[in-house]
């Protein structure tokens, strides 16, 4: 276009950064947006939001943040759009307390927060172990009525499994089917997991056939936290059966899958069953490590007591 003395003005401008934005060309979409500065053609939001969504999708946090403090002193207004993007980025970056700064920013500012900026600053705050605060913008969600989808719960979930809050989380998965949304692995993986934490090896159990009758299929995450479970449980035969069913369905098993299982077996001193184990666990491909080996000798010491 320049070779042919065409003057570019900014639709042109604005669709060539778009499409910069979604090959994630981060770099070639902050070019164009200095040319289009550079050239005197007016700067369009629509600029600015693939330039900021190219960086969010590279997860270049720093530069979308750059591009966001640009419209405060030029001509660009940003919108709900840009602000989601940069949120994004952060979020992706684990950078919770920026995302939970230009959040606090949008309302302050009366900008309108919708589904997306509400998903990408709770993952952000789940991220940074920032709980309290997730737990709050889920509420506000909640309240105003804001349609609540899978990305919500899950992230919902996800916190409070790493926070252990079991009893949370099973009252998110109620709430989930209230809502008629489908549960997935992720979000069953996510109450297991946080019953497992919780010390909770038969609520765990129950929400395992629960996920057997709904047909969701269990992935490997599942069964870890089901062994883990078991383990915290001391419940060494329901370990072993799962692991028979995990043989059954041809599912893999790791390092974690046979420690865990190992563990179970050690703390009621079932040494046969430890060494069986470890003797399993050595024609797979799970690695045994150190945890492997003290809790099958721990087995025998107890054992032989």
């Amino acid at each position: 276009m320049t070779q042919s003395k065409q003057e570019p003005n900014r639709v042109t401008y604005s669709v060539t950064t778009s499409a910069c934005e979604k090959g994630g060309q981060w770099e070639r979409a902050l070019e164009l947006l200095g040319l289009t500065m550079q050239t005197m053609v007016r700067s369009q939001t629509i600029s600015f939001n693939a330039a900021t969504s190219a960086c969010e999708k590279c997860g270049e946090w720093q530069k979308a943040w750059q591009l966001l403090r640009t419209t405060s002193w030029s001509e660009v207004q940003s919108n709900t759009i840009t602000c989601n993007a940069v949120i994004s980025a952060c979020e992706k970056r684990g950078e919770w307390g920026r995302a939970w700064q230009l959040f606090s920013k949008m309302a302050q500012c009366t900008m309108e927060s919708d589904a997306i900026t509400f998903n990408a600053t709770i993952s952000a705050c789940e991220k940074g172990g920032a709980w309290n605060s997730a737990f709050q913008l889920f509420s506000v969600m909640t309240c105003s009525k804001m349609e609540l989808g899978m990305i919500t719960f899950s992230a919902k979930m996800s916190t409070c499994e790493k926070a252990g809050n079991w009893e949370k989380a099973l009252q998110l998965l109620r709430v989930m089917m209230l809502c008629k949304v489908e549960a997935s692995p992720i979000t069953v993986n996510a109450v297991i997991s946080a019953c497992e934490k919780g010390s909770e090896w038969e609520v765990a159990a129950r929400l395992f056939r629960i996920l057997m009758e709904c047909q969701i299929e269990p992935d490997l995450i599942t069964y870890n936290a089901m062994t883990s479970a078991c383990e915290k449980g001391h419940v060494w035969r329901s370990a072993l059966q799962l692991l028979a069913s995990m043989t059954c369905v041809n599912a893999k098993m790791d390092t974690i899958t046979f420690n865990a299982a190992i563990s179970t077996c050690e703390k009621r001193g079932k040494w046969e069953k430890s060494s069986h184990l470890l003797n399993v666990m050595s024609h797979s491909n799970a690695e045994p490590t150190t945890v492997t080996f003290n809790a099958t000798i721990s087995a025998f010491e107890k054992g032989s007591k």
